[in-house]
């Protein structure tokens, strides 16, 4: 599930402006259907399990048309697991997906809380350059609005997005690879 940020937002801007504006991005929706591309965060058993959601999610004509870019985001915190809910979604009916083989019961937040991490040290330098001495109201702001504990998952568009966060002009808009980059 991506949450939305515009409430936060509206506060935080108000409180530090310029380059940190870009923050919006980071927790709108991608227009990415999912359905192609490659292979997921986490390892390739963690893959099977992605596959195997996201074939389910297709067979059982559910809703949402980014669930498979959202299931890609998901580092797996057990290949055990993993594997077992592969297993079971292949076998699964429409009716309801097997127990304990969702985003959240696989989910190892570690790796999105680093990449968080990451890109708030990434988006507070913008700010830095942009507007001196905002760094450190920055790094707060974004402790304080949007915590990295709380993020299970970062797509695969997450490179592309830190890349062009480090070539952003200070008057540009915040890059379309950043929009919907971190999972709650």
């Amino acid at each position: 599930m991506i949450v939305p940020f515009m409430r936060t937002w509206s506060l935080m801007k108000k409180r530090v402006r310029g380059a940190f504006a870009v923050l919006a991005l980071f927790m709108g929706c991608s227009d990415d259907d999912g359905n192609t591309g490659p292979p997921g965060r986490g390892t390739a058993t963690c893959h099977q399990w992605q596959s195997a959601l996201c074939e389910w999610i297709g067979k059982c004509a559910m809703p949402g048309a980014d669930a498979c870019n959202q299931i890609r985001a998901i580092a797996c915190k057990s290949d055990a697991e993993a594997e077992r809910c592969a297993t079971a979604l292949r076998a699964a009916t429409c009716v309801a997906p097997p127990a304990n083989c969702d985003i959240r019961d696989l989910a190892d937040p570690a790796p999105a809380k680093k990449a968080c991490e990451e890109l708030s040290g990434v988006v507070c330098a913008k700010s830095e350059q942009c507007q001196p001495a905002s760094g450190d109201a920055c790094f707060q702001e974004l402790e304080n609005t949007l915590p990295c504990a709380d993020f299970i998952g970062v797509t695969l568009a997450y490179e592309q997005c830190i890349s062009e966060m480090r070539n952003l002009a200070c008057t540009a808009a915040g890059p379309e690879a950043c929009r919907g980059v971190l999972l709650r």
